[in-house]
């Protein structure tokens, strides 16, 4: 058999053959990372907190003070459980489709765990039925805990309960196989708890004392001849006295159309919540630590 390479065979390779080898390399390159993204694990929609800024904001550095105060929380059981494990925070630029059309297609898989936003995007967001009542949403964090017997309605701690329950929600995680595993587990998952528990009683306090930080024009909407009442936004800039300023995060422009003058302020922006519990299950009350950083970060309510 000759085998001898020989310059005609070298550019017969190199005219033919190499363009093979080349599309086949590509393929079966992209058939191992089709593999490899079906097969690893992902996380889950509840373990990324998603936040997302309407495209008429000026977000400034000072926007990210809530993910720094619910990250240092964490000692302090009012911050990120283990389960978060990461976040993304982006804005609404339209580009060639208009801004609501992008929140939507955020929104309809449940990538909206907050809207910061202007009117702009408020009203149509809280009529298509994706903002959740501030109020409601404490009360289910806490019916959350007191149906699985976590708590009692005295704020008694059930830790037998939490443990049974990390036995069966995490049985076939992959995180938790060693026996040692289970046991650090375990301790998070107590710790996770305790800080729904205390995030929730928190901010129902809060809520409670401080209506006016609620926006009055986001009391009630009406579909259909049927009015729907909560509190479903927070006016960022009824906000004070906090270790920053709101309008160091986040402002928009304001042109007066008689001189065409242009003024920022944070005035007419909000803070919404998503109602995002039937695609992040239990994990829908780790949005609670991002709620409390907010307060924390801009205002002397906490």
């Amino acid at each position: 058999m000759n085998n001898k390479i020989t310059k005609r065979r070298i550019i017969t390779f190199f005219t033919y053959d190499f363009l093979k080898v080349v599309a086949i390399a590509v393929i079966v390159c992209l058939v191992i990372n089709i593999i490899f993204g079906v097969v690893s694990d992902k996380p889950s929609k509840g373990q990324i907190l998603c936040i997302l800024y309407s495209d008429d904001l000026i977000v400034g550095s000072d926007a990210n003070k809530p993910l720094e105060k619910a990250k240092y929380n964490k000692d302090a059981n009012k911050g990120y459980s283990y389960e978060l494990v990461d976040i993304d925070a982006k804005q609404l630029f339209a580009g060639d489709t208009s801004s609501f059309s992008m929140l939507n297609t955020y929104a309809q898989i449940g990538e909206d765990d907050f809207l910061i936003t202007s009117d702009n995007l408020a009203r149509g967001y809280l009529e298509a039925f994706y903002a959740e009542d501030f109020d409601l949403y404490i009360e289910n964090a806490l019916k959350y805990l007191y149906d699985n017997n976590f708590y009692d309605e005295s704020g008694n701690f059930n830790q037998q309960a939490v443990e049974s329950y990390f036995d069966v929600t995490y049985k076939k995680d992959k995180r938790f196989k060693t026996s040692k595993q289970i046991e650090e587990g375990k301790i998070q998952e107590i710790k996770r708890i305790k800080t729904i528990y205390n995030n929730a009683t928190l901010l129902k306090s809060v809520f409670k004392d401080n209506p006016q930080i609620f926006a009055e024009n986001y009391f009630e909407f009406t579909i259909q001849n049927i009015t729907f009442n909560g509190r479903y936004a927070i006016d960022v800039s009824k906000l004070s006295g906090g270790e920053f300023k709101v309008e160091n995060a986040f402002k928009r422009a304001v042109v007066n159309t008689e001189n065409n003058e242009v003024t920022y302020t944070s005035e007419g922006i909000y803070l919404m919540l998503g109602d995002n519990e039937d695609v992040n299950g239990h994990l829908h009350y780790e949005n609670l630590s991002y709620l409390v950083g907010f307060l924390e970060a801009f205002s002397n309510l906490i």
